[in-house]
């Protein structure tokens, strides 16, 4: 089985983003690989992620997100949140040789998220899950280069629940705000997520060297902007 190692450097990343669909990177049928993605972030909060997958031959991706933020925004201004997100590629329509405009993968992801910094209170904790359609297409570029545009379009759901009731903690009230004051609010919202990815790739000495710049609206924690660079052996 061929192995994929991917290291990448970020300037910012979505939650779950660093999950790329990996496959996109090899041809269809190709032998399996595996990849590890190392990242930052920055926007409405900042911090890095782990993100470890394997790919069964170009037609599912498999792995884990793991992220450590601090936010900057929202209702969870300046806790710090842990996010782990196992996390599926399906290209259900990837055809070959280019006889369709475009590709198509589903993407879904579950996510458990830890807070702290509470001021000494216990921090609230939630999950979700976030669920939709990657559009994409490759394009080759002379024999070494390829250019492969591409666009997440994607379902938040974000259960949030709160563990304490004080006035002087760092995280803000959520929730119904005629609850009983002795109930600590828990906060159900759905939202979106939107990104736009170029993903550039470079082969060299038997590698293929990968960067993609992209932007994005991240439902419950705001907007970012970021970089990925990394590679493929």
């Amino acid at each position: 089985m061929r192995k994929l190692t991917g290291l990448c450097f970020l300037t910012a990343i979505l939650l779950a983003s660093s999950a790329n669909a990996q496959s996109i990177f090899i041809d269809k049928g190709d032998p399996s690989t595996m990849s590890a993605t190392l990242g930052g972030q920055y926007g409405s909060l900042y911090g890095g992620a782990l993100s470890v997958a394997y790919s069964y031959r170009g037609v599912l991706d498999m792995g884990l997100d793991a992220t450590g933020s601090r936010l900057t925004s929202g209702d969870r201004k300046n806790l710090n949140a842990f996010n782990f997100a196992p996390f599926m590629n399906i290209h259900a329509f990837r055809p070959d040789d280019n006889e369709m405009p475009v590709a198509i993968s589903i993407f879904v992801a579950v996510e458990k998220v830890l807070y702290n910094n509470n001021n000494g209170y216990a921090g609230p904790d939630g999950w979700g899950i976030v669920l939709g359609p990657s559009v994409y297409r490759r394009f080759e570029i002379g024999t070494s280069t390829l250019l492969i545009p591409e666009v997440l379009l994607a379902y938040d759901f974000m259960y949030t629940r709160a563990y304490s009731n004080a006035h002087d903690q760092n995280a803000a009230w959520v929730g119904d705000v005629n609850r009983d004051v002795n109930t600590p609010p828990a906060q159900s919202k759905h939202s979106g997520r939107a990104l736009v990815r170029a993903n550039l790739g470079f082969k060299s000495g038997g590698h293929v060297w990968t960067v993609t710049p992209y932007a994005g609206y991240q439902g419950v924690f705001g907007t970012v902007f970021g970089l990925n660079a990394g590679f493929v052996l």
